[in-house]
């Protein structure tokens, strides 16, 4: 086939393309108009009178120094366990040991009860025993704090004077001779 010649060919697609311009064209620069009904007056007068509805203020506060954002806390940049794990990082207690005897002034002797808080700590916990068929673990309060608690108390050396917490009584301390480690070369 030959092209065409000697005249204005005008395509499928342009003639569409030109189609959907001219609409465009004429719906957004053609002023809206909207006609409303003709209100007709009401035959009866009304029964009641309007009453008007107060209008609502606007009430802006003013914060001192201008912008609000700076007055208010900042959100937290992670979100935090609401519990604590109770993970011992240095390892757990070591396990009560007969370290000696407790003398008291009536000359009663009781025994006596250690192990350290945690592993190499300077820090005690100490007991006593009642001597009698159902033994009850007595607390020894040594330079004012009970050696059971958390935190222990100090280190007890050979002849010094502790009190029994429940019953009031002071002691002196002996202990016994351990065999501590030993090495061969």
């Amino acid at each position: 086939m030959a092209p065409r010649t000697g005249g204005i060919f005008i395509s499928n697609t342009t003639l569409i393309i030109l189609g959907i311009m001219f609409i465009l064209l004429f719906v957004f620069f053609q002023p809206l108009t909207l006609q409303q009904p003709l209100q007709q007056p009401l035959q009866q007068p009304l029964q009641q009178p309007l009453q008007l509805q107060p209008q609502a203020t606007i009430v802006q506060v003013e914060t001192p120094g201008g912008d609000d954002r700076y007055m208010r806390a900042p959100k937290p940049e992670r979100d935090w366990i609401p519990y604590r794990a109770s993970i011992r990082t240095r390892g757990g207690p070591e396990a009560y040991q007969s370290i000696g005897v407790l003398k008291l002034d009536g000359g009663e002797v009781l025994p006596l009860y250690g192990r350290r808080t945690t592993s190499r700590s300077d820090r005690y916990q100490y007991y006593t025993r009642t001597d009698t068929y159902n033994p009850v673990q007595l607390p020894i309060i040594y330079k004012k704090r009970d050696c059971q608690d958390d935190i222990g108390c100090e280190e007890l050396f050979d002849g010094e004077s502790v009190r029994v917490g429940a019953t009031g009584k002071t002691g002196s301390v002996t202990l016994y001779r351990l065999s501590g480690p030993t090495y061969y070369g």
